[in-house]
């Protein structure tokens, strides 16, 4: 319909008063003196501000509607005279806001070149060798360190690389920066790292900025001030950091260097910016001068995890008139009770300097170790309540100060015990005669986060399962845990379903099981009760170390989700699915890791509601790190990876900088169990058994881990060089993962193929299969057949039968997670004769040995659960499993399993 003649006027109204606004915007650019009041920076490619200047250009070009003049697409055929004008504006805006020596490379002095050529060759400048560049400002921005730096130096350095990063096209998130500034922490501010990382919200990069500006101007200002608790030479040496080496041998500080004195020697040398004094000099208490009396108002630093000590590591003793030597166990702490005032940081003195210490505190003695009055082997006692009280009213938390190294793991140590009282774990009762008193220990541990940062202190109380005695102490012990392709199969269906994941974690799992035993066990060193020292406790609930614990932990968690509704899984004991109508939600369980996912936010949320009831839990949020594998969002689904594990791999091995290769097994025949035995074999178990964990999500190397995983027993020299093969391989692919898509498809399709009589050493064949649902690839194996076979045949169609067996599993847990499958599952398999033996029952020479029980995929077939077809070699990807590959096939396969 053609428009209204009032509508073509006002149209021709608008598009006149548009004209005449450009007009009058054109008019006052062609005013403007110079570009320097809108651009002040010049471009320099030397000062990488490319990403900056370009903004601010662009805003200006659109401030003066000239942003036409920098698109090619843009430019007219035929420029007008008013258009070469407007051009030639731009153009020498660029010649004022570019340097020279860049601007000589994008000019042509024959020929006046328009804006837009201008712009383009900028631009290509900036982005050459993109790759190379964005590879080393990645590398960079990962590896920076704060080291000498101050907050506000560091921080600007931190932002102005992930502009950078960012500008070469990876995206660094506002979260990435935050946990790449904390990580690069020197060491006087890294207590702040745990600190920010736990806050809810999670903070925004300037919060961050903030908060450490303000704790560096506290920290300068505390060390400054004449009241300062603890002086200098008191102190230990510090720590070399990041940065802070003084090239040159310049003047050094007069503080110790903490390495010379603890090992004799110093790996920075003349360049070290401390004093290097031998530690029979360097611990002399507030003299400018080394004192010759040997062990007078010595600084003793010895560690020792102690029953009266609830700190791991070492502590920083006070002067006193001792020598320094180890600590007897069940020893005071000794110092008068001035000098342990004195020696105490300032964090902990505010907490600790009451009027009178506490009675249930010890006391402190004057003895040096191993003195009569000091030397008792009983534990100290102390009222467990009143030392609790004590403790949750200080403000336990790590030192202000940098010349203080006290692990903060005592809060934690603090919070476990408080859970074994509030869980009503046990109950004090006099030692029965002859009865098993299962003896304990406290055991700390670092929890760290996907990127190897720090998450928080763990401590707890274990104990010496090893002890116990079977039939009296304990019966049944096993304990399900959920099976890798139960896990793979759900995150398929959630992200299929687009249904919310979430992550879960219990606190003190174990101490929620009831124990049907009768057990003993000693009170925590540390805390035995003031007024029934020589008591047991008898337990109500299990506790970590006992044989029975894992059980007890899953039979009570089990209980639980029943009676909310939930039903156990009959395919894999550790999965609970609870339907009622269109309502869903699957639960799966390792330990004390919960994954959970339900058909929508309200259900998820009253599933979390209902276990927060019965159990003490956090709700971690959406998966993102389960079971040591990170797990990301991405637009094609879900993609699981386990790279800091693969770090931490190489770091064990010493290949953090190895030459890469790209497949992790040769083409030649299998490993033999010949060669020169290992030097150390306990290594190499060590390391095959940690690559044996990593094929959670790299199906590429299970081949390559299932051959070196058969010389455990005896490792010799090849079977380590194939290992490192695999190592070369992992850190040229340490990115690489598994991606689950978001595929509405839900047929089961599995590869199988076997390569026969391969191992040298047997003749044993080795099978493996690929079982995709959808296009996911939810389950596959790699492993040596049990007996030898006859034929190729023969081991093709065992193969077939270890691929069928998994398929039947799959479709019952298909079935009982309520998505059955409405299409038989399809097995490919390239031996024509193997696809041959599973529909006729035929029966010749070459298979009338074979097993009975291997012939019911016949009655799979039968039934119309399986159809197995045949496949050519070339599109065979269950060949990856059994067979070193040349690299363009081992790629191709490789990205066909979503690798």
């Amino acid at each position: 319909m053609a428009p209204s003649p009032e509508e073509q006027a006002a149209a021709a109204a608008a598009a006149q008063a548009e004209a005449e606004a450009k007009a009058a915007l054109w008019s006052l650019a062609a005013a403007i003196p110079s570009i320097r009041s809108m651009v002040p920076i010049t471009l320099d490619l030397q000062t990488s501000n490319y990403l900056q200047w370009r903004g601010m250009f662009t805003d200006a070009l659109q401030k003066y509607a000239l942003e036409d003049h920098i698109l090619e697409s843009a430019y007219p055929a035929n420029p007008t005279p008013q258009w070469s004008r407007l051009d030639a504006i731009v153009r020498s805006w660029l010649n004022g806001a570019v340097a020279p020596e860049l601007l000589a490379m994008v000019v042509d002095t024959t020929v006046v070149l328009p804006a837009h050529t201008l712009w383009s060759r900028l631009s290509n400048i900036y982005h050459d060798n993109a790759e190379t560049r964005s590879s080393y400002l990645e590398q960079e921005f990962h590896g920076l360190q704060q080291g000498a730096m101050t907050v506000g130096d560091y921080c600007r350095k931190q932002k102005a690389l992930a502009d950078e990063v960012n500008a070469m096209g990876t995206a660094t998130s506002d979260r990435s920066l935050v946990q790449n500034t904390l990580r690069g922490l020197g060491q006087r501010l890294s207590y702040m790292r745990t600190l920010l990382l736990k806050q809810r919200p999670f903070p925004t990069f300037l919060d961050v900025r903030s908060s450490l500006l303000l704790e560096e101007l506290t920290l300068v200002q505390s060390d400054a001030s004449p009241t300062a608790f603890v002086a200098k030479s008191a102190a230990p040496a510090p720590l070399h950091q990041s940065g802070t080496d003084n090239p040159g041998g310049t003047r050094r500080s007069a503080e110790l260097c903490r390495n010379f004195q603890q090992r004799g020697n110093c790996r920075f040398g003349a360049r070290c910016k401390f004093t290097h004094v031998a530690a029979s000099s360097s611990r002399n208490n507030g003299s400018s001068s080394n004192s010759t009396t040997a062990g007078a108002n010595r600084v003793s630093t010895a560690p020792w995890p102690s029953p009266q000590n609830p700190w791991a590591g070492s502590i920083h003793m006070w002067p006193g008139p001792w020598t320094s030597a180890p600590r007897p166990p069940g020893a005071s702490m000794p110092g008068p009770p001035h000098a342990y005032h004195a020696a105490m940081p300032h964090a902990y003195h505010a907490a600790m300097s009451a009027p009178r210490p506490p009675p249930s505190l010890p006391t402190w003695g004057t003895a040096p170790w191993g003195s009569p009055a000091m030397s008792s082997t009983a534990p100290p006692s102390f009222d467990q309540q009143q030392l609790l009280q004590n403790f949750n009213t200080m403000t336990l938390q790590p030192p202000a100060s940098s010349e203080w190294f006290m692990d903060s793991g005592a809060t934690a140590h603090m919070t476990s015990n408080q859970a074994l009282q509030a869980n009503h774990t046990w109950e004090l009762t006099p030692r029965p005669p002859g009865a098993n008193v299962v003896s304990g220990k406290w055991i700390y541990r670092h929890k760290h986060k996907p990127d190897g940062t720090l998450d928080r202190y763990k401590a707890r109380w274990v104990l010496r399962g090893f002890t116990q005695r079977t039939g009296i102490d304990y019966g049944e012990t096993f304990s399900p845990v959920v099976k890798p392709a139960t896990i793979r199969t759900v995150l398929s269906l959630a992200v299929a379903h687009d249904w919310p994941i979430h992550q879960l974690d219990v606190n003190n799992a174990f101490l929620h099981g009831t124990l049907a035993e009768t057990v003993y066990c000693e009170q925590p060193s540390g805390f035995i009760d003031i007024n029934k020292p020589d008591h047991v406790c008898r337990l109500n609930k299990s506790l970590y170390g006992l044989k029975q614990a894992p059980r007890a932990w899953y039979s009570r968690f089990a209980t639980h989700l029943l009676q909310l509704g939930f039903v156990g899984s009959r395919a894999d004991p550790s999965l609970f699915i609870y339907n009622k109508g269109s309502a869903m939600v699957y639960l799966l369980l390792y330990v004390d890791d919960i994954v959970l996912t339900a058909s929508s936010e309200q259900l998820l949320r009253w599933t979390i509601t209902a276990l927060e009831r019965e159990f003490s839990l956090k709700d971690l949020g959406a998966l993102h790190f389960f079971l040591g594998v990170a797990v990301t969002r991405n637009s094609n689904g879900l993609f699981l990876s386990q790279r800091q594990y693969i770090l931490d791999i190489l770091e064990r091995a010493g290949m953090m900088n190895c030459n890469v290769c790209s497949t992790p097994v040769d083409t030649q025949a299998k490993l033999g169990a010949s060669g020169a035995p290992v030097a150390d074999p306990t290594n190499y178990r060590s390391l095959v058994g940690a690559l044996q964990y990593l094929s959670f999500t790299r199906p590429d190397v299970a081949y390559a881990v299932q051959q070196v995983c058969l010389h455990m027993h005896d490792p010799r020299e090849p079977h380590l060089t194939a290992v490192k093969r695999i190592l070369r391989y992992l850190s040229g692919t340490i990115d690489h993962g598994l991606q689950l898509h978001r595929s509405t498809q839900t047929a089961l399709t599995a590869y199988t193929d076997a390569d026969w009589a391969g191992c040298p050493d047997t003749r044993k064949s080795t099978s493996g299969y690929g079982v995709f649902l959808g296009d996911n690839l939810v389950s596959w194996s790699s492993k040596r057949q049990q007996t030898v076979s006859r034929s190729s045949a023969e081991a093709e169609y065992r193969a077939v039968a270890n691929a069928v067996a998994e398929t039947c599993w799959l479709r019952q847990l298909m079935q009982e997670l309520r998505q059955p499958l409405q299409r038989a599952t399809v097995v490919y398999c390239d031996n024509i004769s193997a696809v041959y033996l599973s529909t006729n029952p035929v029966q010749h020479q070459r298979t009338k040995h074979v097993e009975i029980d291997l012939h019911f995929v016949r009655e799979r077939v039968a039934f119309g659960d399986v159809w197995v077809l045949h496949v050519p070699t070339t599109s065979q990807y269950a060949d990856i499993f059994t067979k070193g590959l040349p690299t363009a096939i081992f790629t191709e396969f490789r990205s066909s399993l979503n690798v």
